[in-house]
C-alpha cells in the first residue's frame, strides 16, 4: 500500500534493469569461460594428479554457480521493467480517470 510519500521513479528502474541485464550477460560469459576450463591430470606435474579431479569438479560447480546467479540477476532486471511498466500503467489509467469528458 502506498501514500502520499510514496514515490516511485520508474525511469531509476528501468535504468537499474537495463544495467542488471549487462551485469547478468557478464557474468553469464563468466560462467561460460570458466566452464570451458580443463585440466589435464598431467597439467600440474605426476604428484598432484591426485588433487586434479577434486578442483575439476570445484571449476564445474563455481561455473554453475556464477551461472545460476547470472539467470537470478536477469530475472530482477525483468521484473524491475514489469514493476515500472505497472506503476506507469497505473499512474496513466488514474490520470485517463480524472480526466476523462475533459477538452
Amino acid at each position: 500500500m502506498t501514500d502520499d510519500k510514496t514515490q516511485v521513479e520508474t525511469d531509476e528502474l528501468r535504468t537499474w534493469s537495463r544495467g542488471a541485464h549487462v551485469r547478468g550477460d557478464r557474468m553469464a560469459a563468466v560462467a561460460d569461460s570458466v566452464a570451458g576450463i580443463d585440466l589435464k591430470d598431467n597439467v600440474l606435474g605426476i604428484v598432484s594428479q591426485v588433487f586434479v579431479g577434486d578442483v575439476q569438479a570445484k571449476v564445474a560447480t563455481l561455473a554453475d554457480q556464477v551461472g545460476d546467479t547470472a539467470t537470478y540477476v536477469g530475472i530482477d532486471a525483468r521484473d524491475a521493467t514489469a514493476v515500472a511498466d505497472s506503476f506507469d500503467e497505473v499512474d496513466q489509467a488514474q490520470a485517463d480517470r480524472f480526466t476523462r469528458g475533459q477538452p
